[in-house]
């Protein structure tokens, strides 16, 4: 999912800028706009995209339908989508609730609208979208600027580029990836102190770059979730890597099946055990089998990292809650690059086991959270019960392997427009 701009910048640009973990922050100068928090107030409005069959290897229509069917009844859902007439909503007992928002047929979307652009707010309840200053991936930028339009919402272009993945905020502060810091540094030819600032500036809220760079998972949503007044929650690479060893110990065949769950399901149906590429090359699902073991030792590689990481976060004064995370190392800009077949496949193998890439709500009643299930009982179950633990109830929503097998999680297929406070 990353730009593929970031695999411009050198590695000693990279390593150089930032070092270890969150260590810059700097009082803004605030704009009269602030980025939408992921945590507080009650989600009203959200966005989809729904893929076709016809369009797309992972045609998700069915987890849109888990998301719409798990999320409040109060929170507006709009689907965007290439054929509105392929589309039909079977029980709608909230009339107006779905929408579908028309993305002309040549337009080319994933199914992630979390990345293209952010979402400011006004103190008096206006919006207004910010565009990331370039953005590569399918025609996801120009369906950003043509929701502008849908919505009605003002729209402006950033000076930066960035991906929403890498950036999430409290109502306190922005936790923006530091590979976004570097890469824009480069860009820019200044250093990453002044990038900051001028973030800061432009998102209206305190900044804290978590690093170091290159990060070690690839998008910051999915290794952090806010959760406000200096609590964190953070992934565990140790702690999955022990839960998948003890798997593969005490239930080798429980693996077994998760894995062969992955590749009958990798198109998202499991009658479909081939497909055709339009210039004609047959693709079929990537090998899973193994892959977890080769995820435990992935995990116990960049666990020093992440540890790091947390460190700096409780020298800061940081409550940070662990919790497990699974996942085999990605494509490196250093692999060789793949054959055209190839290239049409996702580099993700494996799922990426995350439990950090929510949504969140909290209304006077308590806090909830919309958590991403995979299928992996030992793993779902001990996820949940650390949400649980830090005050939250949790709305489990199935379906998500196969989604993290092509980059992301439930984050990243739901972009939220609005909360209301």
């Amino acid at each position: 999912m990353k730009n593929k701009h970031l695999r411009r910048v050198q590695k000693g640009t990279a390593y150089g800028l930032i070092v270890c973990a969150a260590v810059l922050w700097f009082w803004p100068n605030r704009s009269d706009y602030a980025l939408l928090p992921d945590t507080g107030g009650s989600i009203q409005k959200v966005v989809c995209s729904v893929n076709s069959a016809r369009r797309a290897l992972l045609a998700n229509a069915q987890l849109a339908n888990h998301i719409i069917n798990h999320l409040p009844a109060y929170t507006e859902v709009i689907l965007a989508v290439n054929a509105p007439s392929a589309f039909r909503v079977a029980y709608n007992p909230f009339p107006g609730r779905v929408r579908f928002f028309t993305v002309p047929s040549d337009a080319e979307m994933t199914i992630w609208p979390q990345d293209p652009f952010l979402v400011l707010c006004h103190p008096s309840g206006r919006k207004k979208l910010l565009l990331s200053a370039m953005f590569e991936r399918a025609d996801d930028l120009r369906v950003a600027q043509l929701l502008r339009e849908y919505l009605g919402w003002p729209v402006r272009q950033s000076r930066f580029i960035f991906e929403g993945g890498n950036i999430v905020s409290d109502e306190e502060f922005v936790y923006i990836g530091s590979d976004t810091i570097v890469l824009n540094a480069a860009q820019r030819g200044q250093d990453a102190a002044q990038t900051v600032r001028q973030f800061e500036k432009e998102l209206g809220r305190r900044i804290w770059v978590v690093g170091p760079s290159p990060q070690p998972i690839g998008h910051l949503d999915m290794m952090l979730a806010p959760l406000g007044q200096k609590r964190i929650i953070l992934a565990d690479p140790n702690w999955g890597a022990e839960l998948a060893q003890h798997q593969l110990e005490q239930s080798a065949q429980e693996v077994s099946d998760f894995e062969e769950r992955c590749r009958q399901m990798f198109f998202g149906d499991g009658r479909s055990a081939v497909l055709y590429a339009q210039q004609g090359q047959i693709l079929n699902p990537p090998k899973i089998e193994g892959l977890t073991g080769e995820a435990v030792k992935h995990c116990r590689n960049i666990a020093p990292v992440i540890d790091r990481i947390a460190a700096e976060f409780v020298r800061n004064g940081f409550e940070v809650i662990r919790i497990p995370y699974l996942t085999v190392r990605r494509q490196t800009e250093n692999a060789e690059p793949p054959s055209e077949s190839k290239r049409i496949l996702p580099s993700v193998r494996y799922p990426e086991i995350t439990y950090t890439n929510v949504l969140q709500e909290s209304e006077p009643e308590g806090r909830r959270v919309y958590l991403p299930l995979y299928g992996w009982t030992l793993f779902d179950k001990t996820a949940a019960s650390v949400w649980e633990k830090t005050g939250f109830q949790v709305i489990g929503i199935d379906g998500f392997t196969i989604s993290t097998m092509y980059g992301g999680s439930l984050r990243y297929c739901t972009k939220v427009l609005e909360r209301s406070y």
